[in-house]
């Protein structure tokens, strides 16, 4: 082989090499920055507690989020950011670029449930709609919310967060943890200290047992009046029977005692049952704990009551209710609404 034929053959090797090393580097770093998908997508993504590095790079491929790993999994190592990546939730989308991708995995915000928490729901429903979405466990928040030193510190004199789970519309990350369970609820009740602050007490909180007490009595309210309207109007009727000593005689608070296996059906002995603490047509006063949590309506209403003279209402079937001072104009109205107006429906079928 002559010098000029050695000289040819090492020059195309280097001429070689230094195409395969630009275009090795050229595919790189177009792959770690250009969209993985042109068309992109929003999707969740979940890293789990415990997964390893190539575990979520496999995860995202099978989900088909990733085409090839390789770029990614090698930058994940080379920048450390392999040992970064958060467990969690994530909304991501297919048009970002693996650089992108890795960046959100790391610093992003996990993803976001909403949550719609309905207005009147006893402390166990709430539960049990939290832990259906994912966001806790039903145990972890049975525990928050009856931990004395939890409700003490959030101004809760009574024996669990009954009544203070304000219902509304919130946006929580999913959790298994008791310290996630406990952030969830504490949520809850700053929006419930929040929204008394701002509209029913402007001038300052009356002392916590002033206020449970309204909140005892604003459950009610709740379960009882559909309209915000008549709120005011069946507060009065509940503080004129308690100024005279009558019992309250409220459907909802039986139920409540009742429980959660509650069937639906509410007879006559459980109106009778002495042996249950909320049944307020055996019992005076208000019953022991709210039972659910109110809207700032119906805590208004009770901090607000309308002066009148009615002892007694009935629901006229419409949603609204028919008002009376005396028991005979009761019991007429019974008759009117729910005896007739049963009837009167029984026909129409």
């Amino acid at each position: 082989m002559t010098r000029n034929t050695r000289h040819f053959l090492f020059a195309f090797i280097l001429i070689a090499l230094f195409i395969l090393i630009t275009s090795f580097f050229y595919y790189f770093i177009y792959t770690w920055t250009s969209p993985i998908n042109e068309k992109g997508t929003h999707l969740v993504f979940e890293v789990k507690k415990g997964d390893s590095f190539l575990g979520v790079v496999n995860k995202l491929k099978k989900q088909g989020i990733l085409k090839e790993t390789k770029v990614f999994y090698l930058m994940g190592k080379l920048t450390g950011d392999s040992h970064k990546i958060k467990a969690g939730e994530f909304l991501i989308n297919t048009r970002w670029s693996e650089k992108k991708l890795m960046r959100y995995l790391v610093s992003g915000r996990p993803y976001l449930h909403k949550i719609y928490i309905p207005a009147g729901s006893p402390w166990w429903e709430v539960g049990r709609i939290l832990a259906s979405q994912g966001i806790l466990k039903f145990s972890d928040f049975k525990k928050v919310i009856f931990d004395r030193k939890f409700l003490d510190q959030n101004n809760i004199p009574g024996k669990n967060g009954e009544g203070y789970l304000y219902p509304d519309t919130y946006y929580f990350e999913k959790g298994d943890s008791l310290g996630h369970a406990r952030e969830v609820v504490e949520t809850l009740i700053d929006e419930f200290w929040k929204n008394v602050r701002k509209y029913v007490w402007v001038n300052g909180l009356p002392d916590q047992t002033e206020v449970y007490k309204v909140v005892i009595l604003a459950s009610i309210v709740e379960k009882e009046a559909l309209y915000d309207f008549e709120k005011p109007i069946i507060a009065g009727v509940f503080f004129n029977r308690l100024k005279l000593n009558m019992p309250l005689q409220s459907d909802p608070t039986v139920i409540y005692g009742l429980g959660p296996g509650f069937s639906g059906n509410l007879r006559k002995k459980d109106l009778r049952d002495k042996r249950n603490p909320y049944n307020t047509y055996t019992h005076k006063g208000l019953p022991p704990t709210p039972i659910c949590s109110p809207t700032i309506s119906s805590i208004y209403a009770v901090v607000h009551p309308a002066k009148h003279s009615y002892l007694y209402f009935v629901a006229k079937g419409d949603g609204t209710h028919k008002f009376s001072r005396t028991l005979r104009e009761h019991n007429l109205a019974v008759y009117k609404y729910q005896i007739q107006g049963r009837k009167k429906r029984d026909a129409r079928r």
